[in-house]
Order: C-alpha cells, then structure tokens, then sequence
C-alpha cells in the first residue's frame, strides 16, 4: 500500500514540475524581438537587413528592477532597466559597422520568479549595401524605351535615371558617371539617404554603359552601385558630327556625309567670268573706232 501512495505522488510531481518547467524555459514565453527595414529574405525565411537598422523588443514577465540586454552575435547594444509592471518596449540598432553574416538577435532579463532567464530571440543576415557594382539596386532607369533579352534597358540620350540608397554616411557625397564622365552629385542626408536623378548626355555616342553610383556607407567602407544601360541615339547638332570608326552615307570613318549643293559656288565664278568679259570689250570698242 505504501508503494502504491509513493508511486502516485511521484506522478503527481512530475505533471505538477512539467509546466513549470515550461515556464521557466529560457528564451520562450516572454515576449518578442525583431528588426525591421528586411531589403530581402532568404529562402530558409531569415531576414536580410543593412547595418544601422532599426530594431524592436518587447518583453513582459521580468523580474521588476533587473536589468535586461538585447545582443546581436553576442555584442550588447541595449541594456535596459525593468519597470514595475515586469514588461518592457524599446528600440535597439544593429551596429553600423557588423560585417556581413547570420547573426543571432536575442533580448533576456531574469524571470520574474527569480529563478531563470526569459526572453525572446530571432536570427538576421546583415548584408551591407552596394559593396559590389549593380548591388541592391540602387541604380533604376524608370522608364526604358524596351528592355533586351539580358534585362538591360533600352533608353535614348538625354533619358533619366535614379539613384536611391539608405545606410549611408550622413554628411557625405555620392557622386554618379556614365563612361567615367560625372553626371550628377547628391550630399547624402542626416537618415543616411539619397534620392537623386541624373541625365543620360544628350551628346553621347550610341553603346553599351554603366551609369556607376559611388559614395561611403554609414561603417565607413565604399559604397559602389551600378546599372547597364545600352543607348540606341544621341542628339547630335551642328553640320559635322564627328564619330570615330563609323561609315555614314559613303565616306570613310571621321564625320557625317556632307549634304549641302556646290550650285552657289559654281554660280559665283560664272558672275565672275562674265564681268571680266565684259570689261575686257569695252575696252577693246575705242580702238576699233580709232582706225
């Protein structure tokens, strides 16, 4: 009989410590965190995220007075003292300068039991943005004439594009080129934004270009973006128009056919000749009369 008492009281124990255990469990139960501004995510459903961006915590069942921390890949970047109540909501950043990878986000305090840590985690990629020309696609032509088979836009000379980025060194200067010639410059505002157009030139010689976006990120490293374009015209003016290698309308490669008439200076000379025909009898009538 007495087996049988201590047999039921241990399974009553075990279903009494379950839940609490449960409870007690670090990292669950406890709230949330996040970080917000994803530019993509990755096929496993992990967020890709700049450095510098914003984040959110919001915990509850915290020891009141304790002290909590939100960490990204162990670094502490928020530290925070519980109210009251045992709940918190704040903000964090992801560090400027974190270099690429899969970081683990986690926010944790002491339960409010005093007995275990509680908190809430989540896992971020940070991808900084630009490092590689034609990066996160800051470089957009709006409105293509058509795009080719590759993806590239189709534009005429004088179309225009933008250059729109975050994660930037506020302060700084991006400056964009076509063909290494600079056709448009931006100072990068206090968020750390731009948001600029540039003009393709009027004058530029029909091929294949990239229109290249360079300045500083918020870390300090380079930021370089780019987009290929290829232009089908130019606005070309005045008589000539010299394009080196070409053939048009005939002639050798150097400048455009000539296609003006050679009738006034032709005509000119004939006025000429006629004139001097002229004086040239007057002349000759007083010595006929004289003999």
């Amino acid at each position: 009989m007495f087996r049988r008492i201590f047999t039921i009281a241990l399974m009553a124990l075990a279903l009494l410590a379950a839940p609490a255990s449960a409870q007690y469990d670090p990292n669950t139960g406890c709230g949330t965190v996040a970080v917000s501004g994803a530019v993509s995510v990755d096929a496993d459903g992990t967020p890709v995220v700049r450095p510098g961006s914003d984040g959110s915590v919001a915990l509850s069942n915290l020891l009141p007075g304790s002290t909590a921390t939100v960490t990204v890949g162990g670094l502490t970047v928020r530290t925070f003292t519980v109210p009251a109540s045992g709940e918190f909501t704040g903000s964090f950043l992801v560090p400027a300068g974190l270099a690429d990878g899969t970081y683990v986000v986690n926010a944790s305090g002491t339960h409010s039991s005093g007995s275990s840590d509680c908190g809430a985690s989540t896992t971020i990629r940070v991808e900084a943005a630009g490092t590689t020309p034609g990066g996160g696609g800051s470089v957009s032509v709006p409105n293509p004439d058509s795009v080719d088979a590759d993806g590239t836009p189709v534009v005429s000379a004088g179309s225009q594009a933008t250059v729109t980025q975050s994660g930037l060194l506020p302060g700084s200067t991006v400056t964009v080129s076509i063909d290494n010639q600079v056709v448009g410059s931006s100072v990068v505002t206090a968020s750390g934004e731009i948001n600029m157009t540039v003009t393709i030139p009027a004058g530029i010689y029909p091929g294949s270009y990239a229109i290249v976006a360079e300045g500083t990120n918020a870390d300090g490293s380079d930021f370089s973006a780019s987009q290929n374009v290829r232009v089908t015209s130019a606005a070309q003016t005045g008589s000539t128009t010299t394009v080196p290698g070409t053939t048009t309308g005939g002639q050798p490669g150097g400048s455009l056919a000539f296609t003006g008439s050679t009738a006034a200076p032709l005509a000119g000379a004939a006025t000429v000749l006629i004139v001097l025909g002229a004086v040239m009898l007057l002349a000759r009538k007083p010595e006929a009369s004289d003999s």
